[in-house]
């Protein structure tokens, strides 16, 4: 704890990271910092608080941020690489001569999870404010979601055709 005039200022451990709190010596309200890496950054900090200058050092809060940021970056450009294989694939299995309804079912529940990935990732990206990386994710989910239609449509051709009996083997007659 330090005392600087009418200022009391304390940095102190809270669930694995460091925080400063400013005080004044009054009743007033405190001012509580986010959560640091080390003790020295929220030292740096506090001071640089209470005399107004610009922080250097990121809380843990804003580095998560960061990281949840660049991963949903990530999974929007692998996203958008699967969507420009994924009609090739989708056609030529769908129209397969051998094709059975599992094998569509899983590839449906493959684009299906991207689908949800997408809107997952939209609602992230328009929670951090960033507008043209969530319409990006809204287009690969509305591509997915049209995929998963193509898909399901199929599926339902499929079934609709009446199956083959095998017949009986005479050997037990």
């Amino acid at each position: 704890m330090i005392l600087a005039g009418k200022l009391r200022i304390t940095v102190y451990t809270e669930f694995g990271g460091w925080k400063f709190c400013v005080a004044k010596n009054t009743n007033a309200k405190p001012h509580f910092s986010d959560s640091y890496h080390l003790e020295s950054e929220a030292k740096r900090e506090a001071i640089a608080f209470v005399l107004r200058i610009r922080p250097i050092y990121r809380t843990r809060k804003e580095i998560r941020r960061q990281d949840d940021i660049d991963g949903w970056l990530t999974h929007l450009r692998e996203h958008e690489q699967v969507l420009a294989l994924l009609p090739e694939e989708v056609v030529g299995l769908a129209h397969s001569e051998d094709v059975t309804v599992a094998m569509l079912r899983k590839l449906e529940d493959r684009i299906a999870k991207m689908e949800r990935w997408s809107t997952a990732g939209a609602r992230n990206m328009a929670e951090y404010a960033m507008p043209d990386e969530t319409r990006a994710f809204l287009r690969l989910a509305e591509a997915f979601t049209t995929m998963t239609d193509y898909v399901r449509e199929r599926i339902a051709e499929i079934k609709a055709i009446p199956r083959r009996r095998k017949r009986k083997s005479k050997l037990f007659d």
